[in-house]
């Protein structure tokens, strides 16, 4: 069998033969297109994969962290700020309670005197102590405030004393900051400090909340109680009715 029937001029003769070619050409592109359709499926899981490997390492590394930070606070902070409490009552120094608001000393303005009476008699070993606490604060809280460290490990161990020991630093803080456009000083201290204050506060409020509701169900009771009570009990009727 000729391929070419010469009896049909060439354009038929192409056109007859064009048929089959381009049926196997279309077999072979559809191939080709399912094999790369595949391909893109296993790339895509593969990349999923490493994504979430990378997500499952940097949260277990973030978790270390933490864990290590935690672990320096105690070691280390805590003692500091143990030393700096012995200065304090060898001197006799009380702190004095403050509003926290923006950590600038621009609060202070209105009530000179609570600045002049924190900072008053503060001997420089006992400054020393307090600003090297405050710097190691501000390093300890770059970690979790940059997200290379989960803060809600560390709240858990030390998010209490962490708030507590900024607010005893808080005049010193705020003047260090300076007034009303802070010169970005302890940035990440404040931040700090602000995520895990209110977390607190917000902590402290849910449980008053609950007790409040149960205080409130215990009084519904007793009032349902008593008007049971009071429905079984016969009312005395005047005589001769």
């Amino acid at each position: 069998m000729n391929l070419f029937d010469y009896s049909k001029s060439i354009i038929e003769n192409i056109y007859f033969v064009s048929g089959p070619l381009l049926g196997i050409l279309g077999f072979f592109i559809f191939r080709q297109i399912k094999l790369a359709k595949n391909q893109l499926l296993i790339s895509q899981k593969q990349l999923e994969e490493s994504q979430n490997q990378i997500r499952i390492n940097s949260l277990r590394e973030a978790a270390t962290l933490s864990a290590d930070l935690t672990k320096e606070y105690i070691d280390n902070i805590i003692p500091m700020i143990n030393q700096l409490n012995e200065v304090k009552k060898e001197l006799k120094f009380i702190d004095l309670d403050y509003d926290i608001k923006n950590f600038t000393n621009d609060e202070f303005k209105d009530n000179c005197k609570n600045l002049n009476a924190a900072m008053k008699n503060r001997p420089d070993r006992m400054t020393t102590l307090e600003l090297d606490i405050i710097n190691k604060l501000e390093w300890f809280s770059i970690y979790f405030t940059k997200g290379i460290a989960d803060e809600n490990i560390a709240f858990t161990s030390i998010g209490k004393e962490f708030c507590k020991t900024v607010e005893l630093k808080y005049p010193i803080i705020t003047i260090l900051r300076g007034s009303k456009n802070p010169n970005k000083s302890y940035d990440n201290l404040v931040e700090l400090y602000n995520c895990w204050n209110t977390r607190i506060k917000t902590s402290l409020m849910n449980f008053e909340k609950e007790e409040i509701s149960k205080e409130l169900q215990e009084k519904i009771k007793k009032l349902e109680k008593l008007n049971s009570e009071e429905q079984n009990i016969s009312s005395f009727k005047p005589i001769g009715t």
